[in-house]
């Protein structure tokens, strides 16, 4: 009878004891590996919102209260990215890399972006596009024509559409009137 006790008993410490290196071992890989990605992809995702929410931002008297929480929003984000990339596993590191994300180069953008929130005409898009890339996020298109005058490219105003235009030559008479307004004050 003991003989038939002790027959079953190494088997079973065996097996008790891979179930716990087993354990050991899942709970490494969830911590150390498993959570920077899953980090990641929430701030990632925490990044594409804050892009959007804040797209509109620009150096509007009415914007003046938004800027300031959205700035730090963007900023937050891009450090703990940051911080991601500061004291993950390099195999991590190479991991994340091999899917197409750049986390230098998105904390750098996303940080751009957080500083130019007020800047004028636009001065943000580059940006926050190259920011969207870095992330391998949808890349949310130049809403107007407006937004590609302000970034610099030639265009005719015979080559657009009415409405376009009607914007643009708008936008030039604000332009305008903003630069009376600082050059003589307000009337």
């Amino acid at each position: 009878m003991e003989d038939s006790f002790v027959s079953y008993l190494p088997p079973t410490i065996g097996s008790l004891a891979m179930g716990f290196v087993g354990g050991a071992v899942a709970w490494f890989a969830t911590n150390f590996w498993g959570k920077p990605i899953s980090k990641f992809l929430d701030l990632r995702l925490q990044a594409q919102e804050a892009i959007l929410f804040h797209a509109n931002i620009g150096p509007y008297l009415a914007d003046t209260e938004r800027t300031p929480k959205a700035s730090d929003d963007l900023r937050s984000i891009a450090a703990q990215i940051g911080g991601i990339t500061a004291t993950s596993s390099p195999i991590i590191l190479w991991l994340l890399r091999q899917r197409g994300y750049d986390l230098p180069t998105a904390t750098e953008q996303l940080i751009g972006l957080s500083n130019t929130l007020a800047e004028p005409f636009g001065a943000n898009l580059s940006h926050r596009e190259k920011a969207q890339k870095a992330l391998r996020l949808p890349v949310v298109p130049r809403s107007s024509a407006r937004d590609r005058l302000l970034e610099g490219e030639p265009c005719s105003l015979k080559s657009l559409s009415q409405p376009a235009a009607s914007q643009i030559t708008n936008l030039c008479r604000e332009a305008v009137a903003g630069v009376r307004n600082q050059l003589y004050g307000s009337a």
